[in-house]
């Protein structure tokens, strides 16, 4: 067997998985209903922005905040490998064949990049083109730099395994290359993106494809982006209990556990340790925080009366939906709860007030928004 045959296979055996993940959640309801719909209108708002950029965009935002976009959603992916865990059994010792495999592997990751880079400039295009003026070899010299940009985030997910490490150089290239973006040409950007692609091309050639000291590592990148999908969708799932695992670490915040409220009753008790949970768990905050954080962006970029729809859709979603009511169920779905029985009184009063907390500052921080989003969409047209 062949290394190109060898990938090919496993290539072709992971599209086979992830559309199996997929077909076990998405019928053709779910598809014409649920993911067709939004990329209709996900279409038609596209057209309507090349159409009417005003509608959709400032003119006083700079141009460093739509490169400061493109380069923070470059930060995702990473170098695939399609390397197993029985391939400890007979692949390494083929030093060829690993070579090989490893090889269309690196090819595959780079066009996806390319592709991925390509996407990301298209959707920008309208704003890119009818907000700032660019001709079409400045919009080709900023996607070399992206690719370049891009390329070194790859390398660094694959040099440097210490998370905190690497964050540090995450936040360390972002700063480096927003202010490279803003301080020189756009000829140089391109210089420098290829210049990048060079480097980094052959340094994963030369040293990364013959690399085995970091095998069992690899292997297990691979098998996460095996089932991105599936962690995905158990994201998603309400029905799937995704406890949040920490080993040996302190929480984030409130690491110092010390008491709320003075007056000790059974409602305020309850409802500290309430609190206490739902912000030293980071699955709780981190969904808490990402559906004020995808409203706030749609609040941003769409037209004065699609800010005010979403705002209604949010104040409906946070008041009347059984997200924030599943989630008050599930921290007190707890086995310190069956020794401990809460008399539904408190419970239902606790339930008020937990409530209340997470709705007020949501609908406060996104209905200010709104305002300010439209006064200045109205002041920016006039």
């Amino acid at each position: 067997m062949t290394g190109w045959a060898l990938f090919r296979t496993r290539l072709f055996d992971d599209f086979k998985f992830q559309r199996k993940i997929i077909s076990t959640v998405v019928d053709w309801v779910v598809l014409l209903y649920i993911i067709l719909s939004p990329l209709i209108f996900a279409v038609i708002i596209y057209i309507d922005v090349w159409r009417d950029i005003t509608s959709y965009w400032f003119p006083f935002i700079p141009f460093s905040a739509v490169v400061n976009l493109l380069l923070l959603f470059s930060l995702h992916g990473r170098f695939r490998t399609f390397i197993q865990e029985a391939d400890i059994l007979f692949l390494l010792e083929r030093s060829k064949l690993y070579k090989s495999l490893r090889s269309w592997s690196f090819v595959y990751s780079l066009f996806h990049l390319i592709a991925g880079t390509v996407l990301l400039i298209i959707i920008a295009l309208p704003f890119l083109v009818q907000g700032y003026g660019l001709e079409l070899q400045e919009i080709l010299f900023l996607l070399l730099f992206l690719i370049g940009y891009r390329l070194t985030i790859y390398t660094i997910k694959k040099m440097i395994y210490h998370p905190v490490l690497r964050w540090i150089i995450f936040i360390f290239v972002y700063i480096f290359s927003a202010n490279l973006a803003g301080s020189v040409s756009y000829m140089y950007l391109a210089l420098a993106g290829v210049i990048l692609v060079i480097f980094w091309s052959s340094w994963y050639v030369m040293k990364a494809i013959p690399a085995k000291r970091f095998y069992f590592q690899e292997v297990s990148d691979e098998n996460k982006e095996r089932l991105r999908y599936a962690k995905f969708i158990l994201g998603l799932s309400s029905e799937v209990d995704k406890p949040s695992i920490r080993i040996g670490k302190r929480p984030l915040f409130n690491r110092k556990s010390r008491r709320f409220f003075r007056k000790r009753t059974p409602e305020n008790g309850l409802f500290e340790l309430l609190l206490k949970g739902f912000i030293r768990n980071s699955m709780f905050l981190t969904s808490y925080l990402q559906v004020i954080w995808l409203t706030f962006f749609a609040i941003m970029v769409l037209p004065i009366w699609a800010k005010w729809l979403v705002l209604i859709i949010a104040v409906l979603f946070l008041q009347y939906n059984s997200w924030l009511r599943g989630l008050f169920e599930k921290m007190l779905n707890q086995h310190f709860f069956i020794a401990v029985p809460i008399n539904e009184n408190v419970r239902e009063k606790v339930w008020l007030r937990f409530k209340r907390l997470l709705f007020i500052p949501a609908v406060s921080l996104l209905g200010i928004a709104t305002i300010v989003f439209s006064v200045l969409a109205i002041w920016g047209g006039s």
